[in-house]
């Protein structure tokens, strides 16, 4: 801290000695001798004033509008299969469920509930939606909007990604075998109150809500598919869509929106881009204000780098659908043939065997650290492939760009030389990544997992037999128990139950686990506030904001 804390009075040192200079030097031309026509002079003042004007204007309208740029993505705006961090914070922008995130703490925050009442056994949660929430369109937003969202992503038939978060509701699982809706615990009492029941008393439930697969959703989209990619979508949240195109999404501050008056940005603009040089560049020239896409050689100001802590982990995992690989035995054994310290590098800043990030009060356990061959071998017996022989082709799938594809290569080279086994990497652009480990067909990924929520439960309740999350078709009925029972445990008890869980995890050799991820974002933080590092790098749109600039007495400020 002291380092940086000496480079920014270096830095403001050398501007105000730079100013000084510029006022010395203005002030001695202003004591010069009057050579010049007092005609002339007094055109050049007025071409002065009307460019001084024009500059001033073109500059607040420069403050209208928000530019962020980031990675060329596909991003569908219908909440039922949204499920990564960039459309995650996207929908900050256009969406808003009942409660909101705070962007420091996380913490949730009123939304379109202005309040909400939770019984004393904890288990009926009941919400009051605010007279003023309305639709983009001017419909107001109804309990009964909340309620007919959810359900389409309860639906086992919809396989949405997030519907085990709704397994606390009463009723849900149940429904998934009955179909029996009127059992589901979320009642319309009126047009403006929700009543929700929960299976158990639930610390984490507000939390959950925050998420955006708990948003409303317009009436007349319930029914219909497609519609999440139109460019005049109907939304709730503090902007509103103007344009979409692949190339930018442009927004503009939904004057319906509840707190309208407190979003002090008119339009934002998303800029998608593979090319992150081209968005560094604009970044340097102030046409983005902020980047999650960038390459640091080419950003000048380093300043504007902001790093943090996330509330993630980078993993391999198997693909536990078929056999061998649903043997126990055979995962175990292919992982403790790996060399960890090659593949848990040590320039990596956070390496970790495993699944939770640090959190405070979580038991401390420990995964694979360490390659042990004697007892791989024998578990690879046990399974009945001795010295790994008539083992079927390991297929790893990895993302393009990254450096999974070296650790891949590492994993790979390993088994060939102990075990000659085949095994076969494919690499994928990031942006169908994701749809290849949806279709199956491999034996080890990698995923990155950012927390949905500051809970260790986000990294666990993902590998429930249930869960559409579960990539891995991982199922084991010990597992689901540890997670069942944690939810009618408070405080330590209930990480005890999850931590029972990851271990299982861990010691299947279900997920392997590399390094917790660090957030790099650029930002300009000279020009825009109410941007703030927090451990899921989620940054809320209607809080950010662009400085107003202070002119202090005595001090010029000069045009560069």
């Amino acid at each position: 801290m002291k380092i940086k804390y000496m480079r920014f009075l270096i830095n403001i040192m050398v501007a105000l000695t730079g100013v000084l200079i510029t006022l010395f030097v203005f002030a001695s031309c202003l004591s010069a001798p009057e050579n010049e026509n007092r005609q002339d002079q007094t055109e050049k003042e007025e071409k002065n004033k009307i460019e001084k004007k024009e500059e001033e204007k073109k500059g607040e309208e420069d403050k209208q509008e928000l530019v962020l740029g980031m990675s060329q993505i596909t991003v569908d705006f219908d909440p039922l299969h949204a499920f990564t961090s960039n459309e995650f914070q996207l929908y900050s922008a256009l969406y808003e469920g009942l409660v909101s995130y705070h962007p420091l703490t996380l913490e949730p925050l009123p939304g379109m509930a202005k309040s909400w009442d939770i019984s004393e056994d904890g288990k009926t949660c009941t919400f009051y939606i605010r007279d003023e929430a309305y639709y983009s369109n001017g419909d107001q937003v109804k309990a009964g909007d909340f309620r007919n969202a959810w359900l389409r992503i309860i639906n086992p038939d919809n396989k949405a990604e997030y519907s085990v978060f709704f397994d606390i509701i009463k009723g849900v699982q149940e429904y998934r075998q009955d179909r029996d809706e009127d059992k589901i615990g979320i009642k319309v009492l009126s047009d403006k109150v929700l009543e929700v029941t929960l299976v158990k008393p639930a610390d984490h439930f507000l939390k959950i809500l925050c998420h955006m697969s708990f948003v409303p959703i317009h009436p007349s989209y319930i029914g219909k598919t497609g519609w999440g990619k139109n460019t005049n979508l109907i939304t709730n949240g503090p902007y509103h869509m103007l344009n979409w195109t692949k190339e930018e999404l442009l927004l503009s501050r939904n004057n319906l929106y509840w707190d309208a008056d407190n979003v002090a940005i008119e339009r934002v603009k998303i800029i998608f881009n593979k090319d992150a040089k081209y968005i560094s560049e604009k970044f340097n020239n102030e046409q983005i204000q902020w980047a999650t896409e960038f390459d640091a050689e080419t950003i000048k100001n380093k300043s504007a780098f902001v790093a943090h802590p996330m509330f993630s982990t980078n993993y391999f995992f198997f693909s536990c659908a078929e056999k061998p690989w649903s043997d126990f035995h055979v995962r175990r054994g292919l992982a403790l043939l790996l060399p960890w310290s090659e593949i848990r590098k040590a320039d990596y800043l956070f390496p970790t065997n495993t699944l939770v990030p640090s959190f405070p009060d979580y038991p401390k356990i420990e995964g694979i650290t360490e390659q042990k061959k004697e007892e791989a071998l024998y578990h690879l017996k046990e399974a009945g492939f001795e010295n790994g022989k008539n083992l079927p082709q390991i297929l790893i799938k990895v993302p393009e760009g990254g450096d999974e594809l070296e650790m891949a290569q590492v994993m790979a080279k390993t088994w060939k030389e102990e075990l000659e086994a085949d095994v076969k990497i494919k690499a994928y652009p990031y942006g169908s990544y994701f749809d290849q480990l949806k279709e199956g067909d491999f034996t080890i990924g990698i995923m990155t997992w950012i927390g949905d929520f500051i809970d260790p439960l986000t990294f666990l309740q993902m590998w429930q037999t249930n869960s559409n999350l579960n990539d891995s078709k991982f199922s084991d009925p010990e597992y689901d128990n540890f997670i069942d029972e944690s939810y009618s445990e408070k405080g330590t008890a209930r990480y005890e139950k999850l931590a029972k869980a990851e271990e299982i995890l861990l010691n299947k050799a279900v997920v392997l686990p590399v390094r917790n991820y660090i957030a790099f974002n650029a930002v300009n933080t000279h020009m825009i506030e109410g941007w703030y590092p927090n451990l899921l790098d989620m940054h809320p749109f209607k809080y950010i904001r662009f400085k107003e600039e202070r002119v202090f007495p005595n001090v010029v400020r000069l045009s560069e």
